[in-house]
C-alpha cells in the first residue's frame, strides 16, 4: 500500500473513531453544540452563515472537486451523485473519477462505491441503517492528485428553517 493511502486509512479510522459534531459540520466548540442539537434533533434551530443553493434533487452539494457533484440518498437508500454545470444543471458523469464512501456503525464501518447508471453515478449498496452517522465520501480525480475528503453527518432529520433533511440543509451550517 502505498504511504499516501496509508496514511489517509489511519485519517479515515482516526476521523470514524473520533466523530463529528454538530449539523453536518465539524465544530470547534468542545461538543456542547453537538450535545444542545442530540436533545433538539427536530426542533428548529438558528443557522449562521451565507445559506447556499441547494442541489437540483434537493441533496448537498459538494464544491470540493470540479465539476460539483450533488450528494443524494434516494428512498432506497442508495446515494446518488448526479455532477452539476456553473448554473447548478446537472451534466453527464464524469467516469475516470474514482469515488467511495465509508460511514456509518464506528466499530463496524460500511463502505460504498459508485457505479455509473445513466448520467449520474450510484452507490453500489444502500447506506447502513440508522438517522445520523458520520461519512467520509473520497474523491479522487485521477491518480496524479491527492484525493480529496468530504467530510459530514448523514443525517435524515429534516431542517427546520429549510426543509430539507440534514445533510443537504442550506442554512449555512
Amino acid at each position: 500500500m502505498s504511504a499516501i493511502k496509508y496514511f489517509l486509512t489511519l485519517g479515515v479510522i482516526g476521523w470514524l473513531v473520533l466523530g463529528l459534531g454538530g449539523c453536518g459540520d465539524s465544530d470547534s466548540d468542545g461538543g456542547a453544540e453537538r450535545q444542545e442539537n442530540a436533545s433538539a434533533s427536530t426542533a428548529t434551530h438558528s443557522h449562521s452563515g451565507v445559506k447556499e443553493t441547494p442541489g437540483p434533487n434537493g441533496g448537498r452539494v459538494i464544491k470540493s472537486v470540479q465539476p460539483a457533484f450533488e450528494f443524494f440518498v434516494l428512498k432506497n437508500r442508495h446515494v446518488q451523485l448526479t455532477y452539476l454545470d456553473d448554473q447548478m444543471q446537472p451534466i453527464p458523469a464524469v467516469i475516470n473519477a474514482r469515488i467511495s464512501l465509508i460511514g456509518g456503525d464506528r466499530m463496524s464501518p460500511s463502505s460504498l462505491t459508485f457505479m455509473k447508471s445513466g448520467d449520474v453515478l450510484q452507490s453500489d449498496k444502500p447506506l447502513p441503517p440508522g438517522d445520523r452517522y458520520p461519512v467520509i465520501l473520497t474523491i479522487e480525480q485521477n491518480s496524479e492528485i491527492i484525493p480529496v475528503q468530504e467530510k459530514f453527518n448523514v443525517d435524515f432529520s429534516v431542517c427546520g428553517s429549510c426543509n430539507l433533511q440534514e445533510y443537504a440543509c442550506i442554512c449555512g451550517h
